[in-house]
């Protein structure tokens, strides 16, 4: 894990490690199981954050499954920690930590853009469970190739070191011998409120181009994330 997940540069640039869109986050994955009919009994997220995902899920579906969170910044682990009780669980420990098919679903929600050997990641992700669910930030679009100063701000503030667009994050789980079952956009900028004049301009063209042709509005505006079901 880099510096910068225990340093305290993340956690400073991210107060809330990720709880701030966590329920938005749950509803989703909660929603593509229930669309495959999948009705796991036991969940694990790598990389939980701050572990309100995993609050979220348990509160949509119910004490009868069970939540292992894993995080391996000391810093996010004291936060998420603290959430332990119940059918939740949180480890200070990564992937490795996680044993071989001890899972019905493992997730791993916005983490792959951090890793630095991310193939290597995803292989060993594979194993972990028969169900994987994992979102991607779709950081590479037309409107991020015009503003590259933007794709470096996204490094700088969230760690991200690889940037996907939907054909090759479909492209990397091939390559790792993970096989997609169903995916779908979520508005990862879209869905909240914007933060200026410029931006509530820019998501409502995203809204109305996303409504004319999906994958040509998330191309050239972004905006959006890719939630991947896989096996």
């Amino acid at each position: 894990m880099a510096d910068i997940y225990s340093d305290g540069t993340y956690l400073t640039n991210n107060p809330g490690w990720g709880a701030a869109d966590a329920a938005w986050k749950a509803g989703h994955v909660v929603d593509m199981l229930k669309r495959n009919s999948i009705n796991p009994r036991s969940v694990c997220d790598v990389g939980c954050g701050s572990g309100e995902t995993l609050v979220a899920m348990s509160r949509l579906m119910g004490p009868d499954v069970s939540f292992a969170g894993y995080e391996p910044s000391p810093q996010a682990f004291e936060i998420c920690a603290a959430k332990a009780g119940g059918p939740l669980s949180f480890f200070n420990a990564g992937l490795e930590a996680v044993a071989d098919g001890g899972f019905d679903v493992v997730m791993a929600l916005d983490i792959v853009e951090h890793v630095e050997d991310c193939f290597g990641f995803l292989r060993e992700l594979g194993k972990k469970g028969r169900h994987k669910i994992l979102h991607f930030p779709l950081d590479i679009t037309a409107l991020s190739a015009a503003r590259p100063a933007a794709l470096a701000e996204t490094r700088r503030t969230f760690g991200h070191i690889h940037y996907f667009c939907k054909d090759t994050a479909l492209a990397a789980l091939e390559r790792a011998g993970i096989r997609t079952v169903d995916w779908v956009y979520t508005g990862s900028s879209t869905d909240f409120p914007a933060p200026g004049a410029k931006m509530k301009l820019l998501n409502a063209a995203r809204k109305t181009a996303f409504r004319v042709s999906p994958d040509a509005a998330v191309r050239l505006l972004g905006g959006w994330s890719l939630l991947v079901l896989a096996e």
